[in-house]
């Protein structure tokens, strides 16, 4: 769980460079992806900047909403993802893997034993969850239950 601490990251603690590169190729390679709502929109990726473990830019259009994805590795061990649209911040998350899946989590945020994280990213990043109950600004485009959901669209990867 991410509580903010900016303390350093071993350098044996490769887990956020190896997820930013692995990222980078599932942009470059499975760039659609749907909102599991009952519009069912798409939504497309372009890969535009990635440095080795370090860094990665990617811009998504969902129809007429347009941003970018950017993430890069913290001092605290997990990798921060922030997607902004119009130019500004609307979300931020700390990604780390527990076990198979991914969890994310909210910037400050601090959890009970037990507690689920209010993000997941599946094993294979091929769907992502992520709840209100983290990033309440994602209410506009929740289901009933508080979630968003995205799904990869299944394709042959692109060159």
């Amino acid at each position: 769980m991410f509580t903010g601490e900016d303390t350093p990251q071993p350098a044996a603690q490769r887990e956020p460079g190896f997820l930013l590169d692995a990222l980078a190729g599932d942009a470059r390679h499975w760039p659609d992806w749907l909102l599991d709502d009952d519009l069912q929109r798409q939504i497309r990726l372009t890969l535009i900047e990635h440095v080795v473990e370090q860094k990665l830019v990617i811009a998504f259009t969902a129809g007429a909403c347009t941003g970018t994805i950017t993430a890069s590795p913290d001092a605290s061990g997990y990798l921060r993802v922030v997607v902004a649209t119009d130019g500004a911040e609307f979300l931020t998350g700390y990604v780390e893997r527990v076990w198979e899946e991914h969890e994310i989590w909210p910037p400050g945020a601090t959890a009970e034993v037990g507690e689920q994280a209010p993000g997941r990213l599946g094993k294979r990043r091929s769907w992502i969850s992520v709840s209100t109950r983290g990033w309440p600004q994602l209410r506009p485009i929740a289901n009933e239950n508080g979630w968003v959901n995205l799904l990869q669209l299944d394709a042959a990867p692109t060159e």
